[in-house]
Formats: structure tokens, C-alpha cells, sequence
């Protein structure tokens, strides 16, 4: 039994002392492990690209999404995010993919949005910012402008931004910036308006242009028209607002060019303007004579006979002295 338990004893130390090799050995990888780590050495061929360095999250470039952007349009904390914001809308406003959700609630945020840090450039941001939500969701501006336009809680400085936005708007979809600027056109008059004219035979008829502008015309058009019996006396009275107005009209008729409808829309466009041709202010019958020559312009010559505010047009065109027109010279 003495020699058995020695035995054990020495199997026992025999196992301690591999124990012990195998703890050496971990050891010994463990610092060959170190040496690698802290000598750069690598078996991988990933070793000779070069490293770049990750950003820094900061907040020095705007906010990164329209909801962050409308919130700091509306804060009053910290005036570096209120004029990051505003210079980062329009880009954010081009790239979001649920603009339609927020387009309403933006479009009064901005229209309402007063310039009170003096900001750089601030009209320019504010305009442009609304005009690239009115072309991406052109549907939603248009029923939120004709609905507000004529309401007594406005300016009129808030009330031509509204016009604005929606003459520009039409322009661009229907991608009237590359034709000839509208309003750099002279009105013509006698016979200037009859030299100038041109003819086009039979034999060659001008093709029409595609129009982004088409499937919205009506949106832009009618409901500006209908609500204007609603608004108040002084705004209906208002020449600087009339004229501007029948110019808005005018820009939307021309950019509607082409339309099956077009003749419709003229006619309810001559119908609006005419009766206000004896208006005292000269800016309301200049807007209305581009009215006139933009109705004119946009139809075929075979549709222009056919109704008496045509005729009426053509000759109030006729008839105007050039005398009476100081916006536009030869």
C-alpha cells in the first residue's frame, strides 16, 4: 500500500509538472503574440494600405434631415443653428424622400419666417427653399397658397412671396427658363403688334415640347382664380397686389402653353383681367396687357376668333399707346 500511494503521489507531481510546461508554453506564444502587436508585424497583406482617418461627428455643417431642419427653423436658442438650417433647406428640401409629409407645414414655416438676425443672403435662401418644395410637391403648395393668399392675416410682402413662388415654380417645371425670360419680352402695339407677328405655313407645324408643367396647370391656375371673390375689400382694391396677381396669372398661362386645355384656361384668364382695363393704376392695365398678349400668344391662330374676350383683347392690344407703357422699351 506504501509503494501504491507513492505511486500516486508521483503521478500526481508527474502531472503538476505538465501542468506547469503548458502554462509555459501559453506564456511564451502569449509574448510572441506582444512582440507582433507592438512591433507592427503581420503575416496579412492588409498592413500596407494606408490608414484614413474617420470624421468627427459635428454640427458645424447643418442639420442632416428635414424634421431636425424645420425644428431649428423654429428655435430661438442658438442663431448659428437657425442660419445653418436655413442655408441647408433647399438642399435637404431636393433630397428627402418624404417631403410630401412635411411640404405643407415647411411652406408656412418659411412663409411666415421673419429675417430677425439680419442673416446673409436671407430672401434668397428663403425663396429658393420655397419655390424647390412648390416643384417637387407642386399639388400641396398650390392648395395651401390659393387657400392663404387671400386671407386678411397676411402683408403684402408675404402675399407677392406667394405669388412668386408659384410664377417661378410653374416656370421651372415646365422648364421655361429655356426660352427667352417672360417678362423681357416688350408688349406690342398697332402695327408693331402686326410686324411682329409671325406666320408659320400649313405645311410645317410646330411640334410641341415635352411639359412637367401639364399635369399641374389646373392646380396652379383654378383655385387662384376661384378664391379671389373671397378675399377682403382692401386686398381685392390693392393695385400693387392686382397687378401682381394678373402678372402670376399671366406667367402660369404661358407656362401651360401647349395644353389640350389651354383655350380654356384663356378664356377664364381674359375674363378675370378685362373687367379691371379701366383701373386707375397704370401697373394694373400694363399687367393686364401682358395678360392680353400672353393669351393671345398661346393659342392657335384658328382659336383666337372664336370668343368676344379674344376679340376683346386683341383690341385692347391694338388700341394701346405706346405712350401709356413705361415697363417695357424696345
Amino acid at each position: 500500500q506504501g509503494r501504491g500511494v507513492e505511486g500516486q503521489r508521483g503521478g500526481i507531481e508527474g502531472q503538476g509538472r505538465g501542468v506547469e510546461g503548458a502554462r509555459e508554453t501559453v506564456q511564451d506564444k502569449q509574448k510572441d503574440t506582444s512582440v507582433h502587436l507592438v512591433t507592427g508585424e503581420s503575416d496579412s497583406d492588409d498592413d500596407d494600405l494606408t490608414p484614413y482617418p474617420m470624421p468627427e461627428e459635428t454640427d458645424e455643417e447643418g442639420p442632416h434631415y428635414i424634421r431636425d431642419c424645420l425644428e431649428d427653423l423654429i428655435q430661438r436658442e442658438s442663431v448659428e443653428k437657425y442660419e445653418r438650417a436655413l442655408k441647408q433647406a433647399k438642399h435637404l428640401v431636393q433630397k428627402s424622400l418624404n417631403l410630401s409629409e412635411v411640404a405643407m407645414e415647411m411652406t408656412k414655416i418659411l412663409i411666415h419666417l421673419i429675417d430677425s438676425y439680419e442673416t446673409e443672403r436671407f430672401d434668397e435662401y428663403r425663396m429658393e427653399t420655397l419655390v424647390a418644395i412648390a416643384t417637387r410637391c407642386p399639388q400641396k403648395v398650390c392648395e395651401y397658397i390659393a387657400e392663404e393668399l387671400y386671407k386678411d392675416n397676411y402683408s403684402l410682402r408675404q402675399r407677392i412671396d406667394m405669388l412668386d413662388v408659384l410664377a417661378t415654380s410653374a416656370q421651372s417645371l415646365a422648364a421655361a427658363d429655356k426660352a427667352t425670360p417672360l417678362e423681357a419680352e416688350p408688349i406690342l402695339h398697332g402695327e408693331a403688334l402686326e410686324r411682329k407677328t409671325r406666320r408659320f405655313p400649313s405645311s410645317k407645324p410646330l411640334l410641341a415640347k415635352p411639359n412637367r408643367f401639364a399635369s399641374v396647370a389646373t392646380q396652379f391656375f383654378f383655385p387662384l382664380l376661384s378664391h379671389f371673390q373671397s378675399a377682403p375689400k382692401h386686398v381685392r382694391e390693392d393695385a400693387l397686389f392686382l397687378g401682381k396677381l394678373f402678372y402670376t396669372f399671366g406667367i402660369i398661362v404661358y407656362s401651360s402653353i401647349n395644353l389640350p386645355m389651354i383655350q380654356e384656361i384663356v378664356h377664364n384668364l381674359l375674363e378675370f383681367v378685362l373687367p379691371f382695363n379701366s383701373h386707375p393704376d397704370k401697373k394694373v392695365r400694363e399687367a393686364i396687357l401682358f395678360c392680353c398678349q400672353v393669351g393671345l400668344a398661346v393659342l392657335p391662330p384658328e382659336l383666337t376668333d372664336s370668343s368676344e374676350y379674344f376679340e376683346r383683347a386683341h383690341d385692347i392690344l391694338m388700341a394701346s399707346r405706346a405712350s401709356d407703357i413705361e415697363l417695357f422699351q424696345h
